[in-house]
């Protein structure tokens, strides 16, 4: 993502059996490619529309890397024999980590001023793994965490890519070294103890094996395609994010720049016949030119111009999908280092797209954390005030590329001895990770004080099955029943269970509460963000339809069927994209299996969501800085259900109640919300624990009103060995 080394002469050597890549040069038509790619994740982040695409920028960025990377890394080689790990690691140095610093230092001051304590922990950890280069790792590990903040709400979160390019940039000159077979030449040289005779015999530039090398390359891009096929079906967080499953997207670009531009001068195999050499010849020189031609440039246009159109965010991504902007790259670069004098060429060596491509790596930069820090102060911005914030993050791209990135990066104090540029890195690796620990500790200690402490505890305040495994996760496709038993002695007179998602979960500690003091056998059945309705479901967390959760609802009845239950309790959150139709159907056909397999079903209506969430809100507001500059109130009033989701749930669930004479729909929101207002917060008590989780604290307290609605529902049928007592 990084403008790599740009001025060099404009001079080319021959492709002669020893050179494999030309001179590096200055490429006008590689500077437009990262305009484009800026262009088009600026615009993706700013919500524009028709750009739903635009998260393809990345990719391009990827290609880019491993072609120009490579290129440095093979004409090194071939000109002098090795490659110097220590000055290229110098270069990036340079190149990459002043500016990140700068980035860093000003999200982390920001970030303490408008963002609440709790909140700031999540962000230092964060801020951690960045200053690590390990940040693609720690949001592949958070992203399906149910129970932390969405990643777009973190203003680090942009920097995965770059973890990705520093950990390609860390190994890659090591595995070039290994494909080129200068590894294995230095260790045979070491052990026959050889010396070149004379001056003269040492500076013979070395050959490689163009074959070897590409193979070489072409296996680590086909294992890498392969694991992140896998990894999108599988754990689609991780192919997104680690770098073993992108790392086939730098190899492609590396492979591009290997692919000759002219054809041999002959035939690789020399003692086959002069009719063979012929043929082979005219191969090589229709493959090489059909690959030069200017077509597969518009073409790679066409594809990128797809990509963007096609692509969106429940598109399974990377997967077979980001061979697309891929391969479409690719094609662009080759019609340009075979014309330079293309129109594709051309037009990318527009000036306008020359200073984008020149600032693109501070843009990117600067431009997450701005839009992240105005959705935080104002969660509503328009589309014209995002691209306003682009603007911004421009400006201070240009600040920071003319005053701090590109000083640094021409230093002659640091590019004479590389050893200072290593020590350069070392300095800003350990300032960067002594700064976010200090954050993480302040965060600590903030979040402790008497008028957070309440807001830190009721984000953590879950029913003990989030810790135990009951509540089991996005990829179990199976109930957890072990251990997840309440009174399990042979006096319980009866069996009860919970089922459902989170929203079911939540109701957890009551009925276990209930289950000790009642004698049931009490067993819950609550899975991540799985809807106890019979419809397909598309996650975005995991980026692909959740075909877990079906598998996990047939398996959940199957084991209900085993236990014949007393009673089964089921609820599930009611704000999701299903149509009305499917509401009723997949609802009845839920019901339906549950009163062929249960005595009573009692469905509890899904308690209200808010637009906010709630701790966040209320700890910013208690004398934290947001409060001097935001206008968001911490009150909400009970939406207007005609039109929702919410509306739609509960109305399939009252059809069912009708059709099933053993299923019966209750109704608790009287006691979360009152007519006019719903209460976030009595004396230290908080009742949500984010927009739409109640606390489990606050839960218990409805033990009571809930054990009366169902001992009225099913008609007081339950045999309880003791009266109620709490």
């Amino acid at each position: 993502m990084s403008n790599l080394e740009q001025n060099y002469s404009n001079c080319e050597t021959s492709d002669t059996a020893q050179k494999l890549v030309d001179r590096p040069r200055f490429r006008p038509d590689i500077e437009g490619l990262r305009a484009i790619a800026i262009l088009l994740v600026l615009a993706y982040h700013a919500k524009v529309p028709g750009f739903a695409g635009g998260y393809i920028g990345v990719d391009i960025f990827f290609v880019l890397s491993g072609y120009l990377i490579t290129w440095l890394l093979i004409y090194e080689a071939q000109e002098t024999g090795s490659i110097n790990l220590v000055r290229f690691y110098s270069r990036r140095a340079r190149r990459l980590l002043p500016a990140m610093l700068l980035v860093l230092i000003v999200t982390i001051a920001i970030s303490s001023l408008i963002y609440a304590p709790f909140e700031q922990l999540a962000l230092a950890k964060s801020a951690l793994g960045t200053s690590l280069y390990l940040g693609n790792a720690y949001f592949a590990l958070t992203a399906v965490d149910y129970l932390g903040a969405a990643p777009e709400t973190n203003p680090l979160l942009h920097t995965w890519s770059l973890s990705v390019e520093e950990q390609f940039y860390f190994v890659w000159p090591v595995l070039v070294m290994f494909a080129l077979g200068v590894l294995q030449r230095k260790k045979h040289t070491q052990l026959l103890g050889s010396q070149p005779a004379n001056h003269n015999e040492s500076a013979v530039p070395p050959t490689f094996s163009r074959t070897k090398t590409i193979v070489c390359i072409a296996g680590l891009t086909a294992a890498s395609f392969l694991l992140s096929l896998y990894l999108t079906e599988t754990r689609q967080a991780w192919a997104f994010f680690l770098s073993p499953a992108r790392a086939w997207e730098f190899s492609i670009g590396a492979i591009t720049i290997l692919t000759p531009i002219r054809p041999p001068q002959q035939p690789e195999n020399e003692r086959s016949s002069a009719a063979q050499a012929l043929r082979t010849r005219k191969f090589y020189r229709g493959a090489i030119a059909t690959f030069n031609s200017e077509v597969f440039g518009w073409m790679g246009f066409i594809g990128l111009a797809f990509s963007l159109l096609r692509l969106n965010e429940t598109t399974p991504f990377p997967g077979l999908w980001a061979l697309l902007p891929s391969i479409s790259t690719i094609c662009i670069l080759r019609t340009c280092q075979a014309n330079a004098g293309s129109w594709i060429a051309k037009g990318l060596s527009w000036r306008v797209f020359q200073n984008i491509g020149r600032v693109s790596y501070a843009w990117y930069l600067w431009h997450w954390p701005i839009l992240v820090f105005a959705s935080a102060v104002h969660p509503e911005v328009s589309i014209a005030t995002r691209v306003g914030l682009m603007i911004v993050a421009w400006a201070l791209a240009e600040v920071s590329y003319r005053w701090l990135e590109n000083p640094i990066r021409h230093s002659s104090l640091l590019a004479r001895r590389p050893s200072r540029s290593i020590a350069l890195g070392i300095f800003i690796t350990v300032l960067s990770l002594c700064l976010s620990f200090g954050w993480l500790q302040n965060a600590q200690a903030q979040a402790s004080l008497p008028n957070q402490i309440q807001y830190t505890r009721a984000k953590d305040d879950v029913p003990v099955i989030y810790s135990n495994g009951c509540h089991v996760d996005f990829f179990a496709k199976g109930p957890q029943l072990q251990g997840c038993t309440v009174t399990t002695t042979p006096s319980s007179i009866a069996t009860v269970i919970l089922v459902g998602d989170s929203h079911a979960a939540q109701w957890y500690a009551p009925l276990a509460k209930l289950a000790e003091s009642r004698g049931w056998a009490f067993t819950s059945m609550t899975k991540f963000a799985c809807p106890y309705v019979d419809i397909p479901k598309f996650e975005p967390q995991l980026g692909r339809e959740y075909a877990e959760c079906s598998v996990w609802q047939q398996k959940t009845l199957e084991a209900i069927q085993t236990m014949n239950p007393d009673l089964v309790v089921v609820t599930s959150w009611d704000e999701q994209p299903f149509k009305e139709a499917e509401w009723i159907e997949g609802t009845d056909r839920m019901m339906q299996a549950l009163s062929q397999t249960s005595k009573h079903v009692v469905a509890i209506r899904d308690t209200p969501s808010l637009s906010f969430d709630a701790p966040t809100c209320l700890a910013r507001k208690a004398g934290w800085f947001f409060s001097t500059f935001s206008s968001t109130p911490c009150e909400v009033a009970p939406k207007n259900p005609a039109e929702q989701s919410a509306q739609m749930a509960y109305d399939a669930l009252k059809l069912s109640a009708k059709r099933y004479a053993n299923v019966s729909v209750i109704d608790m929101n009287n006691h979360v919300c009152n007519r006019t207002s719903c209460e976030l917060q009595t004396d230290d008590l908080v009742l949500y624990r984010d927009e739409h989780h109640l606390t489990k604290t606050f839960s218990l307290t409805l033990t009571q009103p809930l054990y009366r609605q169902i001992n009225q529902a099913i008609q007081n049928q339950l045999l309880d060995r003791e009266a109620f007592s709490l």
